[in-house]
């Protein structure tokens, strides 16, 4: 029996759990570097994409959660420009005409990154501006194709298990009874990882994919109320660690962007 739905970095922050979620409605394979169905590496892979697409079926659902992530690349020694180039941006491209040839479609998720730190407010109509790296790479692998969607968000969520990324797995990992700066300069307009779960199993429904596709090819996802990083940190460190003392700070970067869509197509499936 084909899959229904194709999960690729399956042990990430997203991955993971979208992993959980869409199971639990529809025949899901992973794949990923360990723990998976499939084991894949998009740094290392140099072929096509025959053996990783064969399992799903015609008109299947790929969601592409693999990405190397701004922390990495600035903690990582032997991250190389050509691994953050190829992961980031060359390889959603190879996967999209694979999955062209298959008859499946992809969602790509993209960032709010494609955007500079003081954009403000910025829907798709926004032309992007990103200002480093991760930001480049992602905005390079965004696609535009007829069978594929890229969704643009500002992921927060719990780490895979033995796996301590992002926001969440930094506040994690603090020492019993820290001080924790949270940026009160610093605003952020995001969603959890479950709500990008949950729409990516709406969007396994043929029609559902076909009519927010038809109303265009990026779209922003931020459903939640926009919020200083530092009540983030307080939200989250009440829910894991309420040991923590979360303290107003002021960043020597200011960030301002925020995410609305002119679609907002994406908060309709909810």
């Amino acid at each position: 029996m084909k899959a229904d739905a194709l999960i690729l970095g399956a042990r990430g922050m997203l991955g993971h759990v979208a992993a959980r979620v869409m199971s639990a409605h529809a025949q899901v394979l992973t794949a990923g570097r360990a723990d998976a169905n499939i084991i894949f590496d998009a740094r290392r892979d140099d072929g096509d994409f025959g053996e990783l697409l064969a399992d799903l079926r015609p008109g299947g659902l790929v969601v592409n959660a693999i990405a190397i992530l701004a922390g990495d690349i600035v903690t990582r020694h032997s991250m190389t420009y050509l691994d953050v180039l190829s992961v980031n941006a060359i390889f959603p491209h190879r996967l999209a005409e694979a999955a062209r040839a298959r008859n499946q479609r992809v969602i790509q998720i993209s960032t709010d990154a494609v955007f500079g730190p003081a954009a403000g407010t910025v829907t798709e109509a926004d032309p992007i501006s990103p200002c480093d790296l991760y930001g480049v790479s992602k905005a390079g692998g965004e696609l535009h194709d007829d069978h594929c969607l890229t969704i643009r968000c500002s992921l927060v969520g719990p780490p895979a298990p033995g796996r301590n990324k992002g926001l969440w797995g930094w506040l994690i990992q603090q020492k019993p009874g820290n001080a924790v700066p949270g940026y009160v300069n610093q605003l952020w307009s995001g969603c959890t990882t479950r709500q990008v779960a949950e729409i990516c199993q709406c969007l396994l429904d043929d029609a559902a994919f076909s009519a927010i596709r038809a109303k265009g090819a990026v779209h922003h996802y931020a459903p939640n109320r926009s919020i200083s990083k530092y009540d983030l940190l307080r939200m989250i460190a009440q829910q894991v660690r309420p040991d923590l003392r979360i303290e107003a700070a002021q960043s020597p970067t200011m960030m301002c962007r925020l995410l609305d869509s002119k679609h907002r197509s994406l908060d309709a499936l909810m």
